[in-house]
């Protein structure tokens, strides 16, 4: 079956995207220098010098040193070796995409396989910390509420993981590692590597900034705006979160643009899986379940009176 070419329909899409980009300048330079000061004071300081230090600990074999702990909680409860748990801990540690950038790492390096890598992608999608408890806390208002949005979001991840786990990987061995770097030429090689990966986070997160401004703008969609926004780009639809919403409103809304991601974080992931057999499909998979889950949790607490 023939695929089905959607070039012109693309080049429709930019050449139209390139004329108010010409013709609203201004604007444009407003949404770009938005998109520029939320990545440089919130994200990059926070995950720059994790990334840099995740990368030395792969270099030299850290995740199989940390398996040799986890390998029997692995086993019994997710059905997959040790070499799992560090993915799924610095994914936690460092928030999305990371998990993907881990995934890939280790299944580069033959520490896991390309069933366990898909395994993986489906719930190693957390927010970081930080910015739910401080970003998000901001537009709740509410602490407790905010922890219970964190709880939330990262126990959905856990029941997914625990529904899809594999049978069992039978079969499956290592292949011998390489030895390690130098420290000078790991730290080198790590700090390009991960100036690669934010350049690819802020032109991402600039073009979807721009592109969610455009939409909201070009078809006047008032109040559900903010919506329409979350799901092209995360950080700009939750600060868009009106005021007058009730809280608990507000926490769903941030449940759901938390763990669904956004088009912005889709392409991210697209763009570090590529061209490794890593499926996307698990991915999206995922997100859907884990934004269904992590929502269904919250109303629970909330109606037990927990919140």
């Amino acid at each position: 079956m023939l695929k089905k070419d959607y070039s012109n329909v693309i080049i429709f899409i930019l050449v139209v995207f390139l004329g108010i980009i010409l013709i609203y300048p201004t604007f444009v330079i407003h949404e770009v220098q938005t998109a520029l000061s939320v990545f440089i004071t919130k994200y990059f300081p926070a995950v720059f010098p994790i990334y840099i230090i995740t990368d030395l600990l792969i270099n030299y074999h850290f995740p199989e040193k940390m398996a040799r702990f986890l390998e029997s909680f692995c086993k019994r409860v997710l059905h997959c070796n040790g070499n799992c748990a560090f993915v799924i801990i610095m994914s936690m540690v460092s928030g999305f995409p990371s998990g993907a950038k881990y995934t890939k790492a280790l299944l580069q390096e033959k520490s896991i396989s390309l069933s366990l890598a898909n395994y993986l992608i489906t719930f190693t999608h957390f927010s970081n910390p930080l910015f739910i408890l401080g970003t998000c806390f901001l537009i709740t208002k509410n602490r407790m509420m905010t922890i219970f949005i964190l709880i939330c979001h990262f126990f959905a991840n856990f029941i997914i993981a625990f529904l899809v786990r594999p049978k069992w990987e039978e079969g499956f061995s290592l292949k011998e590692r390489r030895p390690s770097k130098s420290f000078i030429v790991a730290f080198t090689d790590s700090i390009f590597a991960t100036f690669k990966l934010m350049f690819l986070i802020l032109g991402t997160s600039i073009i979807f900034f721009l592109f969610s401004g455009i939409v909201t703008s070009s078809f006047h969609m008032g109040p559900f705006s903010y919506l329409v926004t979350g799901l092209l780009e995360l950080t700009k639809g939750i600060q868009m979160i009106p005021v007058q919403l009730s809280v608990l409103f507000k926490a769903i809304t941030i449940l759901f643009f938390l763990s669904f991601g956004s088009l912005s974080i889709h392409m991210q992931v697209l763009s570090i899986i590529k061209d490794t057999g890593i499926c996307y499909r698990y991915f999206l998979l995922g997100r859907i379940c884990q934004a269904g889950i992590s929502i269904l949790l919250f109303l629970l607490f909330h109606f037990f009176g927990f919140i």
